[in-house]
């Protein structure tokens, strides 16, 4: 015979959807838990990333996982699985989320402690970013953080009216037995965690422990990141209408202020939406067939939309408060700036006027200094036509000075012709003046040798024979 081991003290949920790069740090955040009487259960609700191959590598005899061949939706996986556990207490962490390593522990202890057979935990949470560093500067942490320290002073419940304290399915810790009272997640795409708890604030207090044991991650897949307007309209106006007719006033007025006093401090209220839903669920229909008539199908919309576009009431009625309070604010600011405004335009108006009595003094001058100006122009025609005059004279004087110029240059042709001409005469008379300095020299060397040949006769006529012979000798020897 098998020994059966006996039920683990707590049932941890993750319903799995395309989270496979956050999905091995929220089941690692489970299994390294201090609290270690626990099963894990995942249900990969169809991923088409990588999840289950992740969950499929991961080794741990606490580790249960199951997979979807369609996509089923947030609701129905957690019903499925908290069919499948077998705990004593329920806790789920989304996919990308991460519980701090005592916080099983913690609820676990917070459970028996108060000595209650079905119980509602819910803890405080710190923000993260999809690289899991802090995110306290988030708009929808520091709306968080503003939500805690109002609901601080009002009862749990009332906390709720306010707004999601719990914020996510992963902050919820809850009994087997309260689930079975309560009964099962609600086909809800935003609300359905919002909505069961306020359904399980009916059969249980509420405990809240004041310590961030949940890391809450937000990034752009975030559900409530999705801009469906109608949707969040009218799952926001049913369950707030369903808390209303089910949470008695207790037959005391001080009670009735208080809830009322969260509800409209809760900035997801939808007045016009909540007033709708009212009269559905007081008209006396069961819950699916409100849900059915508020939310709609694919083929209808939900009643509260159906109506807007009935009756062509404009679309800003049906926001929340804190959105029609944003807008309230926002006309007001353009208020005070369009009279700041009007103001400097009066101030504009009253210098406009005397820049127009400015204006008309320099019109009055301009005009004065047109008419000078025309007699001006009138005196510059004249000086044109007298330019032209001139001008005229001048090109007339210009052609005159083309032909002179054209006239000396044939001049200058003729006088270097005559200047070669003269070169070349000079060059003849050059050599002529040679020639004559030649002759000249001959006739110097004739006149030297006549004076020789007379200079002798002299001597012949002194000593005619000595002279003869003389002669007669050179003439033998010639």
């Amino acid at each position: 015979m098998t020994l059966q081991s006996p039920p683990p003290r707590v049932s941890v949920l993750i319903p799995s959807y395309q989270h496979a790069a956050y999905l091995r740090g929220a089941v690692e955040s489970v299994l390294q838990q201090t609290f270690s009487d626990l099963e894990l259960i995942v249900i990969d609700d169809a991923s088409k990333d990588d999840s289950w191959d992740v969950l499929t590598s991961m080794d741990d005899a606490r580790l249960r996982l199951f997979r979807h061949e369609t996509t089923q939706g947030a609701h129905r996986t957690l019903n499925e699985a908290i069919e499948l556990a077998r705990g004593d207490f329920i806790a789920i962490l989304n996919s990308d989320d991460l519980y701090l390593e005592d916080r099983l522990e913690a609820l676990v202890a917070e459970a028996i402690k108060t000595d209650r057979p079905d119980v509602f935990i819910f803890t405080d949470i710190a923000f993260m970013d999809g690289q899991g560093r802090s995110q306290e500067d988030h708009p929808r942490a520091l709306g968080y953080m503003k939500l805690l320290e109002e609901a601080r002073n009002r009862r749990v419940e009332d906390g709720f009216l306010q707004g999601n304290l719990a914020v996510t399915t992963s902050n919820f810790f809850f009994s087997r037995s309260l689930f079975v009272k309560v009964g099962p997640f609600h086909n809800l795409r935003y609300t359905h965690d919002w909505d069961w708890v306020m359904r399980a604030s009916l059969e249980v207090p509420l405990d809240w422990l004041h310590r961030p044991l949940l890391r809450y991650r937000v990034h752009g897949t975030n559900t409530l990141s999705e801009d469906d307007l109608w949707r969040h309209i009218q799952e926001n106006s049913l369950i707030q209408a369903k808390a209303l007719i089910r949470f008695k006033a207790e037959g005391s007025p001080d009670r009735l202020r208080e809830r009322l006093s969260a509800l409209l401090c809760n900035e997801s209220l939808h007045p016009t939406g909540l007033l709708m839903a009212l009269l559905a669920v007081l008209d006396g229909f069961d819950d699916s067939q409100v849900s059915a008539l508020l939310l709609g199908t694919e083929e209808a919309p939900g009643l509260i939309n159906a109506l807007q576009l009935e009756t062509k009431i404009p679309e800003a009625v049906f926001y929340s408060i804190k959105r029609i309070g944003d807008v309230f604010d926002a006309n007001k600011a353009q208020t005070a700036l369009l009279e700041e405004r009007f103001k400097i335009i009066e101030s504009m108006t009253l210098e406009v006027k005397h820049r127009d009595e400015a204006l008309e003094g320099q019109a009055r001058t301009l005009d004065e200094r047109f008419k000078i100006i025309e007699s001006m122009t009138l005196e510059v025609k004249h000086r044109d036509e007298a330019l032209e005059g001139q001008a005229r004279t001048l090109e007339e004087r210009f052609a005159t000075i083309q032909d002179m110029s054209l006239e000396i240059a044939h001049r200058d042709e003729a006088m270097a012709a005559m200047g070669t001409l003269l070169e070349k005469r000079f060059e003849a008379m050059k050599s002529m003046g040679d020639e004559i300095h030649q002759r000249d020299q001959a006739i110097h060397s004739l006149q030297a040798e006549l004076h020789s040949l007379q200079a002798e006769f002299e001597q012949i006529k002194k000593k005619p024979l000595a002279h003869l012979l003389r002669t007669i000798q050179r003439g033998h020897k010639g």
